[in-house]
């Protein structure tokens, strides 16, 4: 005879395999699992790599080695002097640079879309994105593992797979990776730093077996802060991110001068590189800004038919001439992104 089950069971037993259902079709494979084939996998973070960037690739491509699958730690261009004089000051080797992606397989770290990719990723095969900021356009149900975590550093990412897949972490890679939760949080100060960061920088100074990690980011800051050497196209470029909303493609490029005056020679020198380089940078809009060390005030400057105007719409602090003055440092990922992206899409509705 068959039985009859009682209402509420049979709801309970449907909604659990529901919940059984949507698990087992998110789930995401082990990084083991992904068919990697006989190419090597490269693993890079976004164009101007910074020191997060470069710390992510260099400790998957570890993390990748230890688990038996043949990956190298590559960056798009030269890394900023944060980062050199991080990787300096404790011996690490520094990626070699690659600048197309065509035909080789990729782990995407630090990024997820193309304007943050170097050239070629379209024709390349992208396995695993690693990432702390939205989904880019990269995102696809063909890449077998994505990961989007909202913490503050991509680094603090990999230290927790690390200890997923129960791999001891040595003492360069335990330096490497400090180095990029340090700089993204900035040393745990930044708004958006999580319990996650806190415990990862935590343990990854006891293994990294640096004691005065106050002293050590205040070095950092200084290497930062030196533009000794480089051009006005150099300064551009070592903190420059591409977006796109709504078909309208634009850049912000950010540095950090020591006082009120190094901050504006700075973004009077990255104004006349925007002029210079605009038609070959393909956006229609540049955005800079440049934060005062000092006071931690900020100035902005818009470059690109419609780009003051569009700045002003949301700022109202357009000094008539080249600035936009805040007596606040505002973040790029977190304040500037995404009321810039609300204004294009409001002007496009107008």
């Amino acid at each position: 005879m068959r039985k009859i089950l009682n209402p509420k069971t049979a709801v309970l037993l449907a909604v659990t395999a529901l919940i059984l259902y949507e698990r087992n079709k998110r789930r995401s494979p082990r990084i083991d699992e992904i068919d990697y084939g006989e190419d090597p996998t490269y693993v890079i973070g976004h164009k101007s790599p910074d020191s997060d960037s470069l710390a992510s690739a260099v400790a998957y491509a570890k993390l990748l080695d230890a688990l038996g699958i043949r990956a190298q730690a590559v960056v798009s261009e030269e890394i900023n002097n944060e980062a050199r004089f991080f990787m300096e000051k404790y011996n690490l080797k520094i990626p070699e640079i690659m600048n197309d992606a065509a035909g080789r397989q990729f782990v995407l770290v630090d990024h997820s879309s193309y304007l943050q990719a170097i050239p070629g990723m379209k024709e390349a095969r992208v396995l695993t994105i690693i990432d702390h900021h939205e989904k880019g356009d990269i995102c696809n149900d063909k890449i077998p593992l994505v990961k989007i975590m909202d913490v503050g550093a991509t680094a603090t990412m990999i230290y927790r797979m690390f200890n997923e897949y129960k791999v001891d972490i040595d003492i360069d890679t335990a330096r490497v990776l400090l180095m990029g939760v340090m700089s993204d949080t900035k040393n745990l100060r930044k708004v958006n730093t999580t319990y996650y960061d806190r415990k990862a920088y935590q343990d990854l100074a006891s293994m990294a077996l640096i004691d005065d990690l106050d002293g050590l980011y205040e070095q950092m800051i200084d290497a930062s802060l030196s533009y000794e050497g480089m051009n006005d196209r150099q300064i551009l470029y070592s903190d420059l991110k591409e977006y796109e909303c709504d078909g309208v493609k634009y850049a912000i490029a950010a540095a950090t001068g020591r006082n009120h005056e190094a901050m504006v020679e700075l973004l009077d020198r990255m104004y006349d590189a925007v002029k210079a380089d605009f038609e070959k940078m393909a956006v229609d809009y540049v955005f800079l800004k440049v934060r005062d060390a000092q006071s931690d005030n900020m100035y902005m400057a818009a470059l690109g038919s419609g780009a003051v105007e569009l700045l002003d719409s949301i700022y109202f602090n357009y000094d008539g001439s080249r600035y936009f003055i805040f007596d606040v440092s505002l973040s790029r990922k977190l304040n500037i992104v995404p009321m810039i992206d609300l204004a294009i899409k409001e002007k496009k509705n107008q």
